[in-house]
């Protein structure tokens, strides 16, 4: 028990609307100085090629997810995550109509 520290607290939500980026709708759900995490929906079947200097974890929560780069494809079902490397020049998320993805990255102070 001595190594739980139940003064730590977790982040709060954000309230904040979402924004339309493409045929995504993003909606920031938590903003923290160690970590930010946004829940994405796809209106129609859609890609983003955003790029990152940071790694990014990626969470299917409804339908399927392809992830690609590297010369890799990786399909994501709801329920698993993918691993996207920092800096990975040719990363791109295909979202099929529906799918519901969250998205994890490092925060501002990492």
């Amino acid at each position: 028990m001595a190594s739980i520290d139940f003064d730590d607290i977790e982040p709060a939500l954000v309230a904040s609307r979402p924004r339309a980026a493409d045929s995504f709708t993003v909606r920031p759900l938590v903003r923290d100085p160690l970590f930010n995490i946004d829940v994405v929906e796809a209106s129609t079947t859609a890609t983003s090629r955003r790029q990152s200097a940071r790694p990014r974890v990626l969470g299917c929560v409804r339908g399927r997810v392809t992830v690609q780069g590297g010369g890799m494809s990786h399909g994501v079902v709801a329920g698993q995550f993918c691993l996207l490397p920092a800096r990975m020049a040719d990363a791109s998320i295909t979202a099929e109509a529906g799918a519901t993805f969250l998205v994890a990255e490092p925060g501002p102070a990492n």
